[in-house]
């Protein structure tokens, strides 16, 4: 069975995106990612989150803006035998209050397959 998870990033790519984020992320700009905030600190991914994923028992893949014709970013996907779906999608990752609390729901999506 072959499966990956899949971050989905409501921002662009790149280093200058990145640095952009970082400056609203410094100055509180509302508009920055809530999932970038939950797992980056000022510029780098924060170690926790890091961490996590490198447990997880399949391949992890960032994505920006739109995967697949999805584009309910931000998201945690899950792409199980090529049907992709959401398992954590926008909506519960602005109910996170912290990374511990992400954390709990991706690893819930992981361990009971698809959510809804």
């Amino acid at each position: 069975m072959s499966q990956r998870l899949v971050i989905l990033y409501d921002s662009d790519p790149g280093f200058l995106s990145a640095l952009a984020d970082a400056g609203k992320r410094l100055m509180n700009d509302p508009s920055t990612s809530l999932l970038y905030r939950l797992t980056h600190g000022l510029i780098f991914e924060k170690r926790a989150w890091s961490d996590f994923l490198a447990k997880q028992p399949m391949a992890v893949e960032y994505h920006h803006r739109r995967f697949e014709g999805l584009a309910a970013a931000p998201a945690v996907l899950k792409e199980r035998d090529g049907s992709i779906s959401a398992i954590v999608t926008s909506e519960d990752i602005a109910d996170c209050r912290s990374l511990e609390d992400l954390i709990k729901r991706v690893e819930a999506g992981v361990l009971t397959g698809f959510a809804g």
